[in-house]
């Protein structure tokens, strides 16, 4: 990565590379259209080794990061990242954990990018109770809270009803939120189903940054992929162009 105050991030749950229609070529396209310097993953893998067509289409990426917990997150970039660490959250949801065998946790990694230290953190809060959610997201607020840039990417699990408490938090301290750009934000508002995204898409999966970190434009992609069960896949990979104030 070139010494510069730019960066592009993405968030993108896989869905464990579990779809089908030639996911693989497809999944490939967009990672390289896109070209982010740092991608945040979840439903990286279930079993915790990424699968084949995962290697294939994170292969671009020699830096690559795999959180060791219950629920596999990951994080791939284009340059090392330093002190990589996974932390479990202090409250867990019994009943997210009788469905699916898992706990929760967030990834933080550090990145140095003109001259300055950048904390990244990932996470995939939980997606029954939403009071342990709040609490999941506080956690991660108050991590944040610690480091002067930061850029959170994630699976949030944030529904209808939902948004105010959990990001308020952070626009209330100035942050900024992708939610999918202006377009998608629109959409969401004015067409409550929307024909190429589910209705978990937005504002599910977000990016967030510091106040000193500008977003400068938001991308989605309309990817054309489905589940094993046939259904649209739930996420979508969201981008943001960020520019380090």
């Amino acid at each position: 990565m070139n010494k510069t105050d730019k960066l592009k991030v993405m968030s993108f749950n896989v869905q464990w590379f579990t779809g089908v229609n030639s996911q693989t070529a497809v999944m490939l396209k967009i990672i390289r259209k896109y070209n982010a310097n740092v991608i945040g993953l979840q439903e990286l893998t279930a079993s915790g080794r990424i699968n084949k067509v995962g290697r294939t289409v994170l292969a671009d990426y020699e830096n690559q990061y795999l959180s060791k917990h219950k629920n596999f997150m990951g994080l791939a970039s284009a340059v090392p990242l330093k002190n990589v660490r996974c932390h479990e959250f202090s409250s867990q949801d019994p009943l997210d954990m009788e469905r699916y065998g898992e706990t929760r946790a967030y990834m933080t990694a550090e990145l140095e990018i003109g001259g300055k230290t950048v904390t990244l953190i990932n996470t995939h809060l939980c997606y029954l109770t939403p009071e342990i959610k709040y609490k999941q997201m506080r956690q991660i607020f108050r991590r944040a809270e610690k480091s002067e840039y930061v850029i959170i990417t994630g699976d949030f699990n944030c529904f209808d009803g939902e948004s105010e408490r959990m990001y308020g938090q952070f626009i209330d301290a100035g942050y900024h939120l992708a939610n999918c750009g202006p377009k998608i934000t629109k959409t969401w508002t004015e067409k409550p189903n929307p024909r190429w995204l589910s209705r978990l898409t937005y504002p599910t999966d977000n990016i967030i940054t510091s106040g000193n970190i500008t977003i400068k434009k938001v991308y989605f992609d309309r990817i054309k992929l489905k589940n094993p069960t046939g259904a649209p896949m739930d996420h979508v990979p969201v981008i943001a162009r960020l520019q380090i104030d």
